[in-house]
């Protein structure tokens, strides 16, 4: 469901635009995920995550509906992490970084105050993220190894994003910095058995600031321009 409404809107978007004669642009990004977990074990006590740096890069199409205001779709691989340590009875300090990597589908509105070659810009919106891979890699002393958890964490990740950026345009393409925080508001692990072990369920959700850069080019032009 939630699929065929995003294609909806997507479909709804773009027939306004043709019929407006609408300035479109498309063009890819790069960039890092400042992202932090966020979590509490089944019994109740939190999880003590710290932040981890991790990539993010995708495509863009930017539809311009009036000068100012356009509707912008970011498809984008996106990795989500974090890490976090518990000392165990005659074994010690071990280490574990989840990392998850998401499909990621950002829909958002963007206002842009002024016009001109420097553009600057605030967005929000939607995000809608399938998860494609998870594992934790796990340290104990200077033994590491990495275990695939796919089957015990979520299919998909939802949340809410904003933030702004600077669009540095000229007449066929175009520079842009963005940056965002997004936030989710799903749980994304369901624990459950893996490599014939049990993981528990625990309360984890995602969030992370994004800093990405892009270039982008104009396939559209509006009617008398």
């Amino acid at each position: 469901m939630t699929r065929m409404v995003s294609l909806l809107i997507v479909i709804c978007v773009v027939g306004i635009g043709e019929r407006a004669g609408a300035v479109i642009h498309v063009g890819t990004m790069a960039g890092v995920n400042f992202s932090e977990l966020d979590g509490r074990y089944s019994w109740g006590d939190p999880i003590d995550f710290s932040g981890r740096t991790v990539f993010g890069g995708g495509l863009i199409l930017d539809l311009g509906l009036t000068e100012r205001i356009s509707i912008v779709f970011e498809p984008m691989y996106l990795q989500k992490s974090g890490k976090f340590s518990e000392r165990l009875f005659f074994i010690g300090e071990v280490t574990a970084r989840p990392t998850a990597s998401y499909l990621e589908l950002p829909l958002l509105l963007k206002f842009s105050p002024v016009r001109g070659v420097f553009c600057p810009y605030l967005a929000l919106g939607l995000t809608y993220g399938f998860l494609l891979e998870s594992d934790f890699q796990v340290t104990l002393e200077d033994n590491s190894a990495v275990v695939f958890v796919k089957d015990a964490t979520e299919d998909s990740d939802f949340g809410y994003t904003f933030g702004g950026g600077l669009d540095l345009r000229f007449e066929h393409f175009g520079i842009f910095l963005e940056t965002r925080y997004t936030l989710g508001e799903h749980d994304v692990w369901k624990g459950g058995e893996v490599y014939s072990y049990t993981l528990d369920d625990a309360d984890v959700t995602t969030e992370g600031l994004q800093v990405l850069v892009g270039v982008t080019r104009r396939i559209g032009s509006r009617p008398g321009s």
